[in-house]
């Protein structure tokens, strides 16, 4: 994996690289975690927020015609929010997109699916699902694109502080790689031969994403949850160190709270 992240890896005369990949690299993501947090991290109080995920309903082959697909898939999760903006349903939307490995063999098999944080007035009804559903089921991408299957939505509150420290932490996780690998390494048996194959197959899915989403903008941001907006409603600038600081901090309260809280249920 070098050659793909290369955070901490240093040449002859120079000083160690950053790769920048966040949706590949655990060090990047965790970067990007820091500094969404530095934005929003001190917005929850006084506003109400809920945690949308919108994925197709099944996995998809990851090769061929359907590589190329990916962005449309994504632009059409992406479309869905920002008609839920545009309707006047959410105030605004922070919104990342993903995929799901379920294997390298056969396929590879991904789920392609968005991640949303929306600022809203209170907290979302059920049938919002299905609107959203319906939105990216009429999204036509170029060449009159359309979905192979239906999209799954899932809606729910985020009814605490912590909570909304980790969910959008949630939502700049790197993609994880080495869990489906390892249950595709257990099912070779350790066969030479299907381990070359399992190598050829997670090499190349690799090198085909890390080309498609190169240039890709993988997070969009709508209404009081973009910068340019006038009622944005994270920090700007100058204060979020400092906002970054004070998280920190609530996180290890929060944390050091929860786990009293567990040792007094163990006690009782």
């Amino acid at each position: 994996m070098k050659q793909y992240v290369s955070c901490g890896w240093k040449t002859i005369g120079t000083f160690p690289r950053r790769c920048n990949l966040w949706y590949v690299c655990p060090y990047c993501a965790f970067q990007r975690k820091q500094d969404t947090l530095r934005v929003f991290g001190d917005s929850f109080f006084g506003k109400t927020f809920d945690f949308i995920t919108i994925s197709l309903h099944q996995d998809i082959y990851f090769g061929g015609s359907r590589t190329g697909q990916l962005h449309h898939f994504w632009n059409g999760f992406f479309n869905a929010f920002e008609s839920l903006f545009t309707d006047g349903t959410i105030y605004g939307a922070f919104v990342t997109s993903e995929i799901l490995i379920g294997s390298f063999f056969n396929g590879p098999r991904i789920l392609p699916h968005a991640h949303a944080v929306v600022n809203v007035e209170k907290h979302l009804r059920p049938d919002v699902a299905d609107q959203l559903t319906r939105f990216v089921a009429d999204y036509t991408g170029p060449n009159q694109f359309k979905y192979p299957t239906t999209a799954s939505v899932l809606v729910k509150p985020i009814n605490d502080e912590f909570g909304f420290f980790r969910t959008l932490e949630y939502c700049t996780k790197s993609l994880d790689l080495m869990a489906p690998y390892r249950k595709d390494f257990a099912a070779t048996n350790a066969h030479p031969e299907s381990v070359r194959t399992l190598n050829r197959h997670f090499k190349n899915f690799v090198e085909e994403y890390r080309g498609i989403i190169q240039d890709f903008k993988k997070v969009r941001y709508f209404g009081s949850m973009m910068g340019q907006c006038n009622s944005f409603i994270g920090q700007r600038e100058e204060r979020r160190n400092q906002t970054l600081k004070t998280v920190i901090a609530k996180k290890a309260q929060y944390k050091a709270a929860s786990q009293a809280q567990s040792k007094l249920k163990k006690a009782a």
